[in-house]
């Protein structure tokens, strides 16, 4: 290191996980000579997750017939915390959602 007397006391210093931050970090690409942004590279930007808003899931649950008010908050606090419950929930079949609901509910019970 030269330059920069303050940089001496971090050329002996032992990192843990240093195999780890090299997998991870493997080459500097935010700073310094050839750093290129995510477009320069040419990747894709990552696409946003689908969320589904809370009162999407609330009108869900209030068409499912004789549902009673405590199953329908319990299945709501749990499905609005899981999208793949809420998707599995809406590919059923109108009169299996009860059944199906009661015994996500059920089976956290336990």
């Amino acid at each position: 290191m030269q330059g920069n007397e303050a940089e001496a006391c971090y050329k002996t210093k032992i990192v843990k996980n240093w195999n780890a931050i090299i997998t991870i970090y493997p080459t500097d690409h935010a700073n310094g000579e050839g750093a290129k942004t995510g477009a320069e590279n040419g990747q894709e930007p990552l696409p946003l997750l689908h969320v589904t808003p809370p009162c999407e899931i609330l009108a869900a649950f209030q068409v499912v017939p004789d549902l009673a008010r405590c199953d329908l908050l319990q299945s709501y606090g749990k499905l609005i915390l899981n999208e793949r419950l809420f998707q599995a929930l809406m590919e059923l079949p109108m009169a299996m959602r009860k059944e199906w609901l009661l015994m996500l509910n059920e089976k956290n019970r336990s």
